[in-house]
């Protein structure tokens, strides 16, 4: 093999590495895209999008249609208490009159816990 196929060889294998790394550049432009416009619909910031994925994201997706219990939450992730910890700390920064309200629910059961989003009243004072 002459120097010059091995040339050729050699700048036909750098095309192909180019192109499948150009690929892959797309493909995770096109991943960020989706990402911005799901954090964009809760209305986060550049920085808290990873906050809004996977679990976090569907949990938050339950409580804004209404009261959840535990037993529904441990079905999305078994450290639920966790992602309403890192929730709670998203609405603070986000929507600061927004809280996750936790109590017992004795009468569904031992260990039932129901969580709820719950806002502000008007007029009344945070403490």
């Amino acid at each position: 093999m002459t120097q010059l196929n091995l040339l050729q060889k050699f700048v036909q294998g750098g095309q192909a590495a180019a192109k499948a790394a150009g690929e892959v550049i797309d493909a995770h432009r096109q991943h960020e895209a989706k990402l911005a416009a799901v954090a964009e619909a809760f209305g986060a910031d550049a920085e808290d999008r990873p906050r809004l994925r996977g679990h976090n994201g569907r949990i938050l997706e339950l409580l804004r249609a209404g009261p959840v219990l535990n037993t529904r939450l441990r079905e999305i992730s078994m450290n639920h208490t966790a992602r309403i910890s890192n929730l709670r700390r998203w609405l603070a920064k986000h929507e600061p009159d927004t809280r996750v309200n936790c109590r017992k629910r004795p009468d569904l059961g031992a260990g039932v816990t129901e969580y709820a989003l719950l806002a502000a009243r008007p007029g009344a004072s945070a403490l």
